[in-house]
């Protein structure tokens, strides 16, 4: 990927911009009938806590990047936890604090890459029309 596709990718992340099945739900619920996630069977809404730290389906994009998991805490701040904003003074060494925050935003981004590829993978070709 390019590095400006990934840069936009993290400004959405940064921005809480990412587009949820419980946020399509919200916005369009004629569209979109149901919160739940359509990536695993926990029947629960798709929100960005489910989607980057508790939905199976992503286990495996977790595990790429173990210092990111490693890093993880209930007490995150949500800046932190749901778009990858780390506050200053959370960690009393800066090199720490910038490497989490990095570890955690590129494993943000390579679960998005991971959903994009399955869901664009799931809609018929237009070739076959």
């Amino acid at each position: 990927a390019s590095s400006s596709l990934v840069a936009g990718v993290i400004r959405s992340i940064l921005a809480g911009n990412v587009w949820t099945q419980d946020r399509r739900h919200r916005s369009e619920p004629k569209t979109y009938p149901s919160p739940r996630c359509p990536h695993c069977a926990n029947e629960v809404p798709e929100d960005l806590q489910h989607l980057w730290w508790d939905c199976a389906a992503w286990d495996h994009v977790r595990r790429e990047h173990p210092a990111a998991v490693a890093a993880w805490r209930s007490s995150w701040p949500r800046c932190l936890a749901l778009c990858g904003i780390m506050l200053t003074g959370m960690y009393d060494d800066e090199a720490e604090r910038v490497q989490v925050a990095a570890a955690v935003q590129k494993m943000m981004a390579s679960i998005l890459r991971a959903r994009h590829e399955r869901e664009h993978a799931a809609l018929p070709s237009s070739s076959s029309a």
